[in-house]
């Protein structure tokens, strides 16, 4: 069943507006019919203690990853501060969505050996050697 209140359908239309790709728009409201079935009212309607609980919902108990509260953000920040003109709320700046940490990839040994065998340039085998041993980076090898 999807619910309609007059504020959904205005960001319905305001969205469209916008030059999203159609996923994207698809994407945004449905965000914000979500936050509708959820406190089962018209979303503009929301305080922004509600907003707060509403996202704290979605990553305890929905457990969702970055990609989709990131999407649920914008969403709703597109919606409160674009179509319901709220500009007092602080809650979509305390909302913070880490980037993960990558760890960098480290050769072993014997792969570093058999990279630098396959380069048959003695001089780019003297540099890259050099960079390896050295811990150099790009820009320091070029200086010396």
């Amino acid at each position: 069943m999807k619910i309609n209140y007059p504020s959904i359908l205005q960001f319905q239309q305001l969205v469209e507006l916008k030059d999203y790709r159609p996923a994207t728009k698809k994407e945004y409201v449905r965000n914000v019919r979500k936050l509708a079935e959820h406190f089962q009212c018209d979303p503009a309607r929301l305080t922004e203690n509600q907003i707060r609980e509403f996202f704290l919902f979605l990553r305890q108990h929905k457990h969702y990853k970055r990609a989709a509260m990131k999407a649920a953000k914008f969403s709703l920040l597109c919606f409160f501060v674009d179509c319901v003109k709220v500009s007092a709320w602080s809650v979509f700046k305390e909302i913070r969505i880490a980037e993960p940490q990558m760890l960098p990839i480290v050769l072993a040994r014997t792969e570093v050996q058999s990279l630098l065998k396959c380069v048959t340039e003695p001089r780019f085998r003297t540099v890259l050697s050099l960079m390896y041993h050295c811990g150099l980076r790009v820009g320091e090898a070029v200086t010396i």
